[in-house]
Parts: structure tokens; C-alpha cells; sequence
């Protein structure tokens, strides 16, 4: 699929990614031979787990579908309730049953190689997530962009674009807040749950505190106010890109410690596909 910004005029990459999900912003048109077709895959363990943290950790209809599903009540922290008491392993028995069974299946937890039919369609380039911008940067050379649109995309998945990267999820996050805001009374415990998210995907340094009080005295509960917040936490613990790659692992290995072996193999059955095209490991994270 191609896809073109309506309004090109517009920071495309600084736009709410709920947005972008909804396609009130970009228009999918027709393939030709000719276009360069492009897949971008991701492995199947850390895309799940991201998927887990951003869809069913945080707020919105999946977290309270599953909540409804496996009979759990909400998250309980210091007498408040913010989301949904599900674990990791009963996100996984679920989404794997489902996909067994011939249920159909949210775009975010079906696999890239059934999402993209890889049987119907030529691809020229396979892109892996964990070497986006080298692959990124190897795609720009072999088509034929606009320099100022080589430019945005460079910027955008360089370290320079980290400002529009919170900005962006954290926008996401404040949507989602006040659609769900009955499942989730306090903005406090709701933000702790946000920075955690933000450690767990490597933005955050780990040994930077949940700054509690800082959001208890916050006055307007805008994306700006927070974006600032949160750019000054990185900036006094900064990472490297090791640094933030190992984080972001420890994580992934910490969730997969506690899931079943069978669950486990569900897993692989279901998105084999995507192991085998994009040479992802089989073995578990925990287990490498």
C-alpha cells in the first residue's frame, strides 16, 4: 500500500498517532508494479509485549474486553483504581485462542505476514523494526523522494525527533484518558502507569522516580505540561543507545519469565510465518 499525506503542509510525524489510526489523516491508494512495495516487520515477542503495554496496560475498549473476558476487576494501587487487572500471560492465552480458533483479530496482535499477504503481494524490501533507520536509510537511497521529504523522515527517526515522539504518545495517552476516565478516576495513578510505559519502551531511564508530586500539583493536564515533565527526566538520566536497547529487553525477558511453556508454543504457532520471513528467533526471550 501506498500512502500520502492530505495535507503535506502539515508535521505529519507530529501528529496524534490516534489520528493516524483512525485514517482521518492519510488516504491508502491503489499499488502499481511500478511503486516501491515495502514491509516492515517486527519480532513477534517484543511486538506482542509493546502491543500488551500500550492496548491493555494502559486505557481503552481492548484492555476492557479482556478485562470482560477472563472476569478481572480493575487495577488497584494505594486505594485507587486506574485500568484493568490482567496479566501479560492471559493477554497472550487469549489473543493465541482466538487466532486458533479462526476468530477474527485486532490489527495490532495479527501477524505482519498475514496483516501484509505476503502470498498476494511482491515485496522489494523486507524492513526489520529493530534496524529501522539503517533499513530506513538504505529504502531512501533506491526511491525517488523529494530532499525535503528525505529530510522529515531522517529527522523523524533520528535522535532529534524525540521532542515529537513523546509529544505524540503522550497526546495518544490524554485521548484515550478522557474517553476511558470512568475506568481510571485518578490522573495521578494514570500518569504512573504512562511513565512506566514510557520506561519500558526506553525512553525513560529506569532509575528516574515516578515524580508523583509533580503531577499532583500540575494544573492544566495538557500534552505540553507533560512533554516537558517527561523531556527533563530524560535529559537528567540520559541512555545511550545500548543502554536504552538493554532496558527495553530486560523488560521483554522480565514478562516472558512467568508465561507458560505452552502458552509459549501457541505463540510460535501462530505467528510462524513471521518468524520464518524475517528470520526472528523462535527461542523466548527469557530462554536466549
Amino acid at each position: 500500500m501506498a500512502i500520502e499525506s492530505i495535507n503535506t503542509s502539515r508535521n505529519v510525524f507530529n501528529i496524534n498517532r490516534n489520528t493516524i489510526h483512525g485514517h482521518n489523516e492519510v488516504t491508502i491508494q491503489n499499488v502499481f508494479k511500478s511503486d516501491t512495495k515495502v514491509m516492515v516487520g517486527r519480532d513477534p515477542y517484543t511486538r506482542l509485549f509493546s502491543a500488551f503495554i500500550d492496548k491493555y496496560f494502559l486505557l481503552g475498549n481492548l484492555g476492557r474486553s479482556l478485562r470482560d473476558a477472563v472476569g478481572a476487576g480493575p487495577y488497584r494501587k494505594d486505594g485507587n483504581i486506574c485500568g484493568y487487572n490482567v496479566t501479560f500471560s492471559q493477554f497472550l492465552e487469549n489473543i493465541t485462542q482466538r487466532a486458533l480458533t479462526g476468530a477474527q483479530m485486532n490489527e495490532h496482535l495479527t501477524p505482519v505476514s498475514d496483516l501484509c499477504d505476503v502470498c498476494g503481494m511482491k515485496y522489494d524490501m523486507l524492513i526489520r523494526q529493530e534496524t529501522l533507520n539503517r533499513d530506513t536509510q538504505h529504502l531512501l537511497r533506491k526511491v525517488n523522494l523529494t530532499e525535503s521529504t528525505q529530510t522529515a523522515i531522517q529527522e523523524a527517526i533520528s535522535p532529534k525527533g524525540i521532542k515529537q515522539t513523546i509529544h505524540s504518545l503522550i497526546a495518544s495517552y490524554l485521548t484515550d484518558y478522557a474517553t476511558y476516565r470512568k475506568d481510571c478516576p485518578s490522573r495521578v495513578l494514570h500518569m504512573e502507569k504512562v511513565w512506566a510505559t514510557l520506561q519500558i519502551q526506553g525512553y525513560v531511564n529506569t532509575g528516574v522516580p515516578y515524580p508523583k508530586q509533580l503531577f499532583e500539583n500540575i494544573r492544566e493536564y495538557k500534552s505540553d505540561n507533560i512533554t516537558s515533565i517527561v523531556l527533563h527526566a530524560i535529559e537528567s538520566r540520559p541512555m545511550t543507545k545500548e543502554e536504552k536497547i538493554k532496558q527495553r529487553a530486560t523488560f521483554v525477558r522480565r514478562a516472558y519469565e512467568v508465561v507458560e511453556d505452552e502458552t509459549i508454543r501457541k505463540v510460535q504457532t501462530v505467528f510462524m510465518k513471521d518468524f520464518i520471513l524475517l528470520n526472528y528467533d523462535l527461542t523466548p526471550p527469557h530462554k536466549r
